[in-house]
C-alpha cells in the first residue's frame, strides 16, 4: 500500500521469517514494514526498509518474564536507530496470558514521519 509517499508493507505473524521474501522495494522511496515480531531488523534494512514497526514482547509484561524477553529479543521495547533506519517496538495495549503488567506500561506509539532533507 502507498500512503502519502510512504510504501507500507506487512508480514504475517511468524517467528520464522522467510528471508527470501521479494518485496521489490524502491530504495529511493520511504519503505515501512509492519512485522509483529521485533526480529530480523538488519535483514530488513538490507532489503531496503527504512522503518520497522513491531510489538509482540509487551515490554516483558511481568517478572520474571522480562528477563527472558530481553534475552530473546535484544530490541524488546522502544525506538531504535541504526544509520538512519528505525525500529519501533511498542509494549502494546494488551497482555499475553494473565491480564497483568508489572514493570511495563500499556502504550500506543504515535510516530511523526518527516521527509529527509
Amino acid at each position: 500500500m502507498k500512503f502519502k509517499g510512504v510504501n507500507i508493507y506487512g508480514l504475517p505473524f511468524s517467528f520464522y521469517h522467510n528471508s527470501q521474501c521479494n518485496f521489490n522495494l524502491n530504495k529511493n522511496e520511504t519503505n515501512l514494514l509492519i512485522y509483529h515480531v521485533p526480529m530480523n531488523w538488519d535483514e530488513f534494512i538490507e532489503m531496503g526498509f527504512d522503518i520497522q514497526l513491531s510489538g509482540h514482547t509487551h515490554g516483558g509484561q511481568f517478572y520474571p518474564a522480562n528477563y527472558f524477553i530481553k534475552r530473546m529479543f535484544p530490541y524488546s521495547r522502544g525506538l531504535f536507530e541504526k544509520n538512519g533506519n528505525y525500529l519501533n517496538v511498542t509494549d502494546g495495549i494488551g497482555t499475553f496470558g494473565p491480564p497483568i503488567r508489572v514493570g511495563t506500561h500499556c502504550d500506543m506509539s504515535v510516530l511523526k514521519l518527516k521527509r529527509k532533507s
